[in-house]
């Protein structure tokens, strides 16, 4: 984000991403023992890492800006 190469809402995206598939790593003892909706936190997780890998991809790809320079008669 400092160096201007993502937006911030990507930022977040991706860092929301990372504590979903964390807290789906911490939480896998009690998705294997009882049914419950945790076992969906890794899905949206990775299903939301994803889209950030396929969007980060896209800016990487993307030209550079060109700069301009005044042209004198």
């Amino acid at each position: 984000m400092r160096g201007g190469l993502i937006r911030p809402w990507h930022g977040r995206w991706g860092l929301l991403s990372a504590a979903l598939l964390f807290g789906s790593a911490v939480l896998t003892p009690l998705v294997v023992d009882h049914v419950g909706p945790f076992g969906l936190l890794g899905l949206a997780g990775w299903l939301m890492w994803v889209v950030w890998v396929v969007v980060y991809g896209f800016v990487l790809m993307r030209p550079a800006p060109t700069s301009q320079t005044p042209s004198c008669p």
